[in-house]
């Protein structure tokens, strides 16, 4: 797949990551079923172990700050079920750093020439 293709296809995930959030927060298993899906089919077309160290490294760290800071008072969710944040929340933090994983390649090959 060229590096078009996949950047038109990456921001659709985020597209569909954005909408099943929006849509079906309030449904834990559902909004996470299906965040899931967007970031494991965005994982089998990126196809690279830096994909899935981000993937995972933003899975983890990014709900550990939000707790953080849901701790120091900055925020708070509707319906936290674990530390204050929901349980989708690393699927969708996961999800948004392979869209900026995916849009760094797609610039860096835009510059490049």
């Amino acid at each position: 797949m060229t590096e078009s293709k996949k950047i038109i296809f990456t921001l659709l995930c985020s597209i569909g990551t954005l909408a099943v959030t929006a849509y079906t927060w309030q449904n834990i298993l559902l909004t996470i079923v299906l965040l899931s899906v967007f970031g494991l089919v965005t994982l089998f077309v990126e196809r690279s172990k830096s994909a899935v160290i981000m993937y995972f490294t933003a899975f983890i760290l990014g709900p550990l700050a939000e707790v953080w800071l849901i701790h120091a008072g900055a925020w708070e969710y509707t319906q936290p079920t674990l530390l204050g944040i929901p349980l989708w929340l690393p699927f969708l933090w996961g999800n948004a750093s392979l869209t900026l994983n995916r849009i760094n390649i797609y610039l860096q090959s835009v510059f490049k020439k």
